[in-house]
């Protein structure tokens, strides 16, 4: 990983594509990419350790991250972050151990924004914080709508087929 330089208007251009930033002014972009780091990743590069502790938050802004969790030393996939995707959300709001791995799929760029320069963000900037907040809270309610996707497919055995329908159709987009 290596802090890396890139043009504003370039960084800018990317921000204002994904969906977290495009209801952002444009002081508001300009604002979140002062208080940002711009790094990048070889691909396999590890971002993020299982069980380590980051207050911070990215967003990708070229390439692809892959999410896996460790289970006693042996490596399992959960999915894939895009360009234009979030994650570590939950780092800036807690100080709790991460629940998975997050390498590198691609040479990745990514956007990191720690916890300190948030708050002071949505101090400064009451509605572009409220917009992020509200983003970042849509954003783990459809992360944990996954989760229990998951855990209803796991408990397939402990159900009625009607059971589990009934909830799947909840669940459905």
């Amino acid at each position: 990983m290596r802090k890396i330089n890139i043009e504003k208007s370039i960084i800018y251009t990317k921000m204002k594509k994904m969906k977290i930033f495009q209801y952002f002014s444009d002081q508001e972009i300009e604002k979140i990419a002062s208080l940002s780091n711009i790094l990048q990743y070889d691909k396999n590069e590890q971002i993020i350790e299982q069980n380590s502790i980051h207050p911070y938050f990215y967003a990708v802004l070229d390439g692809t991250v892959s999410v896996s969790i460790n289970n006693n030393g042996i490596s399992v996939y959960q999915s894939e972050i895009l360009e234009g995707d979030v994650f570590g959300e939950t780092g800036i709001f807690s100080n709790q151990p991460k629940t998975a791995d997050i390498f590198a799929k691609s040479n990745a760029i990514v956007l990191q924004i720690e916890r300190k320069n948030f708050i002071s963000f949505i101090k400064e900037n009451q509605t572009g914080g409220i917009k992020l907040l509200i983003f970042i809270i849509q954003s783990l309610i459809n992360k944990l709508k996954g989760t229990n996707r998951e855990a209803i497919v796991e408990r397939d055995s402990d159900m009625k087929h009607e059971e589990i329908q009934y909830i799947n159709e909840l669940f459905k987009n």
